[in-house]
């Protein structure tokens, strides 16, 4: 199996569109591959916990073809034909979540390496991480940024994955089984199922829990003894 023949390159200009999805699961190595896991965790897992498992996996597949053919678009005006060297792995959709993260956060500056900024700024400071990221090509992080901001601020470029139909999604069988995986967290596509699973997951707060109300039973103190007290009915 040649990694070539699904990297990204001008060749899906034959036909071979299948690239625009199988270019993000091909690594160059075996650092490459464990680097964009490591990345994609980190910025993905609290995106998946606000959205749900199906709708994650939704905007994943997106936001790879989008970033790909974006890429291809930007090298060639900028280029020209022919001048496309061939993208794999899954920066583009880390850059891509985190474009979607700072375009709907309600936080309007952030601090990065002690120097306030806009959040938005944020995906195009960390720009520099692409130059050493194992495999990563600096082109398609910018066009994973422009697809995950443009989608945050509203600007729809593929069709939008429902609640209800990401609920009924998760009646399917591929992510029934998906439930089943040992040591996995399935987030459900229901907002209400999503906040009834952090409720139960979060520990109350001190003080919260149930009491039990005993009957007072009171003691009759000799006031003569001890003139300075004075009675309380209850605590």
């Amino acid at each position: 199996l040649n990694r070539n023949d699904f990297t990204l390159r001008s060749d899906v200009i034959n036909l071979q569109v299948y690239r625009f999805i199988t270019y993000a699961f091909f690594h160059k190595d075996l650092n490459a591959l464990l680097c964009n896991i490591f990345i994609l965790w980190h910025f993905g897992s609290g995106l998946e916990r606000s959205i749900g498992t199906v709708k994650h996996l939704y905007l994943t597949t997106m936001f790879t073809i989008l970033s790909g053919l974006l890429y291809l678009l930007l090298n060639l005006v900028l280029f020209g034909p022919g001048k496309v060297e061939d993208v794999s792995g899954l920066t583009s959709v880390t850059f891509a979540m985190m474009g979607l993260s700072t375009a709907r956060t309600r936080m309007r500056r952030s601090l990065f390496f002690g120097i306030n900024i806009p959040t938005a700024f944020v995906p195009w400071v960390l720009l520099f991480a692409a130059f050493v990221i194992p495999g990563a090509s600096f082109m398609v992080c910018i066009g994973g940024i422009i697809v995950g901001q443009a989608y945050g601020l509203g600007l729809c470029l593929f069709p939008e994955l429902s609640e209800p139909k990401a609920s009924a999604l998760d009646k399917k069988l591929i992510f029934w089984l998906l439930k089943k995986l040992p040591g996995g967290t399935y987030i459900p596509g229901s907002l209400l199922e999503r906040r009834a699973a952090q409720a139960q997951s979060t520990p109350p707060p001190p003080g919260s829990y149930p009491t039990q109300n005993y009957a007072f039973c009171p003691i009759p103190v000799a006031q003569h003894q001890y003139p300075n007290t004075q009675a309380y009915d209850t605590w």
